[in-house]
Parts: C-alpha cells; sequence; structure tokens
C-alpha cells in the first residue's frame, strides 16, 4: 500500500466514495499506529486511516481497491 492507491469506503450498502492515498504508510502521532493519508474525492477532505483497519478483509466498509506500481 502506497501513495497513488486506491480506496473505497462504504457506509451503506447502496453508496460508497473512492479516496486517494496520498502518503505513504507511516506512524500517525495521535494515534500511535501505522496509517495513510487519503483524499476524498467526492468533498475533497483529507482523513488519516489505519492501514490494518483498510486491510482488514472483516471491515467491508473501507477496503484497498487498487495498488500503484
Amino acid at each position: 500500500m502506497k501513495a497513488g492507491d486506491l480506496v473505497k469506503y462504504s457506509p451503506e450498502p447502496d453508496g460508497s466514495f473512492i479516496g486517494i492515498i496520498t502518503k505513504d504508510p507511516g506512524i500517525h502521532l495521535e494515534y500511535d499506529k501505522v496509517a495513510v493519508e487519503i483524499y476524498w474525492q467526492d468533498d475533497g477532505s483529507y482523513t488519516f486511516e489505519h492501514v490494518e483497519v483498510i486491510l482488514d478483509p472483516e471491515k467491508e466498509w473501507l477496503e484497498l481497491l487498487s495498488e500503484s506500481r
């Protein structure tokens, strides 16, 4: 997982949002966990999301869609 990869956030079964990872994984000081920064195209916002949540197959509401080379 690195900058340029796409992430999908699906808060509801009939809706989803696509985000672009803008920073490679690193320790997020506030959470003390490995996280990535994501730019959300729908509203132009940035968030930090934990890598372990994105990669967890049981967390279907947030998933890695594609990996850049």
